[in-house]
């Protein structure tokens, strides 16, 4: 039997103290979740009583896309699962690829993928640090992040 979000809202507070609790649904479309979690909270005032997650709502199915493709096409699916800093990806089913075929790399192109992928992860942590501090209210710090990725950007170009 497939997991229900449902199963888990039984009541788990006593009756007399439910006339002051409040359910909020928190997320999928909340600046904080970026559209990947869904809250479900139980709230007494400003406390948190209970909270029932609900993930899967960044399911692209990847699988499902990959079925009718051959390995050369797949590429520009590769990208999407991680819009963040897609040549990581890249570099990853390439890698996998060249493996199943045998194909043997040149240390010049290994040392290269080695330094985008060191850039691209750079990137993605540049860009994450970024907008947790513009969830905290630092604008100006998000600014200073999403900069540095900027100049990460024309290193890659």
């Amino acid at each position: 039997m497939p997991f229900e979000v449902s199963d888990l809202l039984t009541d788990d507070v006593d009756s007399a103290d439910k006339e002051y609790l409040w359910t909020l649904n928190f997320g999928p479309q909340h600046p904080a979740t970026h559209t990947t979690l869904r809250l479900i909270l139980t709230l007494d005032g400003e406390k948190v009583v209970k909270a029932v997650p609900d993930i899967g709502y960044l399911h692209s199915g990847f699988e499902k896309l990959a079925e009718d493709l051959d390995y050369n096409q797949y590429v520009t699916i590769v990208d999407r699962m991680n819009y963040l800093s897609p040549l990581a990806n890249e570099i990853a089913w390439h890698h996998a690829v060249e493996k199943l075929l045998g194909i043997e790399l040149t240390p010049r192109c290994k040392y290269i993928r080695t330094i985008i992928a060191e850039l691209m992860r750079l990137h993605d942590h540049l860009l994450n640090t970024g907008t947790s501090a513009l969830d905290l209210g630092a604008f100006t710090a998000f600014l200073y992040f999403f900069q540095q990725r900027e100049l990460i950007y024309d290193i890659c170009e």
